[in-house]
């Protein structure tokens, strides 16, 4: 991972995937049509997601300033008049009454911003254990490699855009105005969970307007690692599903070692 000022670039990101039940066509649905899930942000897992508490802050008059703004881009046919009549009333309102309505906008909004969650750690046992049913799942790799348009990857980054998740012990609040704000609220708003999720080391990447499957570019997935108790027709199934593909994926073999996690390049996928 190489840092460039406020702004994180991750390395490898991790996805922890079952193949029981109906997770298995989804697991097969993400190796053979290169496709990832971006969870509507109201249906994920913590309370704190895409859901922060709207804070006013500065003088009323600072306040007035900014709606004035607000409102001359947002509705542009309004006059000077009506836009200085109607920032004046609104700046003059108690503030909770304006925090409860940016409270519901919020909620509102969380319907349709679309999350593609990962990790950046493949040795985590919770997350094998929850996400990939016990060992007996995969854990996929992805990379943006540099690799030129014939190997079906394009120049423009994928999981490269990926962001980094903070977690902490209150929930936290984004400023309505404010000058120089718009890149600490987003942190806030998109990339802050509760620390009990804090083992996850999540990246994720966000898209507003979309959920649902999105393509990912094919050469993106780099590796499949086998949970230590994967069955041997489960491991034949992935190998099928990942030969169907025409760029090249290693496997690996996670297996316990001293009680921990240790993922080795895998002799074994000749079985099939």
């Amino acid at each position: 991972m190489t840092e460039y000022g406020d702004i994180e670039v991750p390395g490898t990101l991790y996805k922890y995937r079952a193949l029981s039940g109906e997770q298995r066509k989804f697991t097969a649905n993400i190796i053979l049509n290169r496709e990832l899930w971006w969870s509507p942000a109201s249906q994920l897992n913590d309370e704190w997601d895409c859901n922060s508490l709207a804070r006013l802050s500065g003088s009323r008059l600072a306040n007035e300033l900014a709606m004035r703004r607000i409102l001359r881009n947002e509705f542009p046919y309004l006059s000077k008049a009506e836009v200085k009549k109607i920032a004046k009333y609104r700046s003059r309102r108690p503030n909770h009454e304006f925090e409860a309505a940016m409270g519901a906008l919020i909620e509102q909004e969380r319907d349709s911003i679309g999350v593609c969650s990962l990790s950046s750690d493949p040795y985590v046992e919770k997350l094998w254990t929850d996400y990939a049913d016990s060992h007996r799942g995969v854990c996929l790799r992805f990379d943006d490699l540099l690799i030129d348009e014939r190997h079906g990857l394009s120049a423009q980054p994928h999981f490269g855009l990926a962001m980094r998740v903070s977690y902490q012990d209150e929930r936290p609040g984004i400023q309505v105005y404010g000058k120089d704000i718009g890149y600490e609220n987003l942190k806030k708003y998109l990339l802050t969970k509760t620390r009990k999720w804090e083992y996850e080391a999540e990246w994720r990447l966000v898209k507003s307007g979309f959920t649902g499957n999105r393509p990912f570019p094919p050469a993106c997935l780099s590796g499949v690692i086998f949970g230590k108790a994967i069955l041997d027709e489960d491991r034949c199934a992935v190998i099928d599903w990942v030969n169907a593909r025409t760029t090249a994926v290693e496997f690996l073999q996670a297996r316990e070692v001293d009680g921990k996690i240790v993922i080795f390049p895998d002799p074994l996928t000749t079985i099939c």
